[in-house]
């Protein structure tokens, strides 16, 4: 038995929903990682395109893949809850449809997470062709340790960036399904104990395109920024 296979088992929860285009280019990053001792759990969300297909063809031939079928559309806060509610390692990475993640990016994480209950990496954006493009993203100041307030005011974690530790999910799920976004409300969670960690690494490319939940909900807000501010203290 090798050092590596020692290591505790850390669950990828992907969600997916018509990402056929550039699926599998994200799958064979995932199942590539240094990293080894890794699940990687799929809840689709009644995806219409060749999704499901394209992961029954990876599922046939990497044991490691369990994939799971929506019998309705529920939208990706429940569909990421779902999801991280299969997996069972002490670890939990959480994975877009069409990033690219950096082979390294899981081993080292799981290195620097120390005692926190989450870490989330720096991502490189790039357009829905895979180039570089001249942004930050998220545009806004990066935080750690006890931060829950100025996460709320101005979120700076995303999902597709963030390793997770099991026991966060404890005290996170109950609430989940009511927030707006999954990932903001495990990072405030894991702030509210000083438990938030940001690395200062590039560990993939986000893909930014019109049919990406985030980057679609954050381009084409139209009200002021004062607004949402106050709609956020509100909350």
């Amino acid at each position: 038995m090798t050092m590596m296979d020692q290591l505790p088992k850390i669950s990828v929860a992907m969600c997916t929903y018509n990402g056929e285009r550039f699926l599998a280019e994200q799958l064979d990053s995932i199942l590539n990682q240094t990293y080894k001792n890794i699940e990687l759990v799929v809840v689709d969300d009644v995806s219409t395109d060749g999704t499901l297909r394209l992961l029954d063809e990876y599922a046939a031939r990497e044991g490691r893949i369990r994939v799971i079928r929506n019998s309705q559309n529920i939208g990706f806060v429940r569909n990421f809850e779902k999801a991280m509610g299969e997996c069972s390692g002490e670890f939990i990475a959480l994975a877009d449809q069409d990033d690219i993640w950096f082979p390294e990016k899981i081993e080292t994480l799981y290195s620097e997470i120390g005692e926190n209950w989450l870490i989330y990496s720096e991502v490189s954006p790039v357009d829905f062709e895979g180039n570089l493009l001249d942004i930050s993203f998220p545009n806004v100041n990066r935080l750690e340790g006890r931060c829950p307030l100025a996460l709320m005011l101005n979120n700076c974690v995303t999902g597709h960036a963030s390793l997770i530790r099991r026991e966060l999910l404890h005290l996170a799920m109950p609430a989940m399904s009511e927030m707006p976004f999954h990932d903001q409300w495990l990072a405030i969670v894991a702030a509210s104990r000083g438990k938030l960690k940001a690395s200062n690494k590039v560990l993939s490319f986000y893909r930014q395109h019109e049919n990406n939940a985030v980057w679609k909900t954050k381009s084409k807000r139209t009200e002021a920024k004062y607004l949402k501010t106050l709609r956020d203290v509100e909350r």
